[in-house]
C-alpha cells in the first residue's frame, strides 16, 4: 500500500512539473531581452540629463512595440537621438519608428519596430534621452519601460510567439530630493507583454510655458532603403503611356502602314458608334445601286431600238419580194 502511494505521488509530481515548467520552456525558447534604463543621481531642478535605454540579452525578436513613460509635469524632453542599436536596424532595411513628440505633453514616447526577415539580437544603445528637470521639483523622479509587444514572427508565418523579457527602470535622484510617496517603479518581467499597468501619469497643463515645447525630432542619418530613393518628383509614374512615334523611335514596317485609317476609308471599318463615319457608306451604297439601275434601263432601251429596227427592215424585204 505504501508503495502504491509513493507511486501515485511521484506520478502526481511529475504531472504537476509538466503543467508549471512547460510553459517557461516555451517561453525561453526565443530567449529573453533585458531592457535597462540608466540611472542619474544629483540633479539639481532646472539642470539637463540624459537617459540611455540599453537591450541585451540572448534573445530573437521580429517585433517591438515599447513605450517609455515619466511625469511631463516635472520633467521636459528636450530631444532624442538613436543609439548604436537602433541605427544598424535601421541600416540593415528594417522598420524603425520613434515618436518622441506626439504624446509629450503625456510624458510618453513610443518605440515601434519590425524585422521582417532577420530577427533582431545582440546588445546595444536603443535611444538617448536628453531632458531638464523643472524648477520647484523636490521628488525624485522616473522614466518607466512599458513593453507592450515583443514577438519572435518570422517571414512566411501566420502566428506569433511571445519573447520573454525583463525591464530596468531609471531613478532620478535630486539634489536633496525624497523618495516618492507611492515608491519607486524599479521595473520587472514579462512575456510578450507587461502584465503591469503604465504609471498614468498626469498631463501637463496646456498654459505651462513648458507645454509649447516640441521635442526635437530624432536625430537619424539617410538610410539605404526605399525612403531615400528617388524623390516623388523623379519618379516615373505608375501607368506612363507607351512614347509616341518620333523620327527617331519610329519602326520602319510602321512607315509603310502609315496612311489612311480604315475607319476613313470608303467601306472601311468603322466605330458602330461613330454617325460621321457611317453616313459617307450610306451615301456610297445609294450611288452604287443608282448606277446599277441606269445600266440596266439602258441595255434593255437599246434591245428593243435592234428590235424594232430589226421589225422594220423584214417589213421592207417581204414587200421588194411580192411586187
Amino acid at each position: 500500500m505504501k508503495r502504491l502511494i509513493s507511486m501515485l505521488t511521484a506520478i502526481a509530481v511529475l504531472i504537476l512539473s509538466a503543467v508549471f515548467v512547460l510553459p517557461a520552456a516555451a517561453a525561453s525558447e526565443y530567449g529573453t531581452a533585458n531592457f535597462t534604463l540608466s540611472d542619474v543621481d544629483n540633479v539639481n531642478p532646472g539642470e539637463s540629463f540624459t537617459v540611455t535605454l540599453h537591450i541585451s540579452g540572448d534573445y530573437q525578436a521580429h517585433g517591438m512595440n515599447l513605450s517609455l513613460e515619466y511625469d511631463p509635469t516635472c520633467m521636459v524632453l528636450e530631444s532624442c537621438e538613436y543609439g548604436d542599436y537602433m541605427a544598424a536596424i535601421t541600416a540593415a532595411g528594417n522598420l524603425v519608428t520613434v515618436d518622441n513628440s506626439t504624446l509629450s505633453n503625456s510624458g510618453m514616447i513610443k518605440i515601434g519596430i519590425m524585422c521582417p526577415i532577420n530577427a533582431a539580437t545582440g546588445e546595444g544603445d536603443m535611444l538617448i534621452m536628453h531632458f531638464h528637470v523643472k524648477e520647484g521639483v523636490e521628488v525624485n523622479q522616473q522614466v518607466i519601460m512599458i513593453v507592450t509587444e515583443l514577438i519572435y514572427l518570422p517571414l512566411g508565418s501566420i502566428t506569433s510567439d511571445d519573447v520573454a523579457f525583463t525591464t530596468d527602470n531609471a531613478i532620478i535622484t535630486l539634489a536633496n530630493g525624497s523618495a516618492p510617496d507611492d515608491g519607486y517603479n524599479e521595473g520587472g518581467s514579462g512575456v510578450g507583454s507587461n502584465t503591469s499597468e503604465s504609471p498614468n501619469y498626469p498631463t501637463r497643463d496646456p498654459n505651462d510655458p513648458d507645454a509649447q515645447t516640441t521635442p526635437q525630432p530624432v536625430e537619424t542619418s539617410p538610410l539605404p532603403t526605399a525612403s531615400t530613393s528617388a524623390s516623388p518628383s523623379t519618379r516615373e509614374p505608375i501607368g506612363t503611356p507607351a512614347p509616341m512615334n518620333t523620327p527617331e523611335n519610329t519602326d520602319p514596317a510602321d512607315e509603310e502602314q502609315t496612311g489612311t485609317p480604315e475607319s476613313a476609308q470608303p467601306g472601311g471599318k468603322t466605330d458602330p458608334g461613330s454617325v460621321s463615319t457611317q453616313i459617307p457608306e450610306q451615301e456610297g451604297e445609294k450611288t452604287e445601286d443608282e448606277g446599277t439601275k441606269k445600266t440596266v434601263l439602258i441595255c434593255v432601251a437599246g434591245a428593243l431600238v435592234l428590235a424594232a429596227a430589226a421589225a422594220v427592215t423584214t417589213v421592207v424585204v417581204s414587200k421588194k419580194k411580192k411586187h
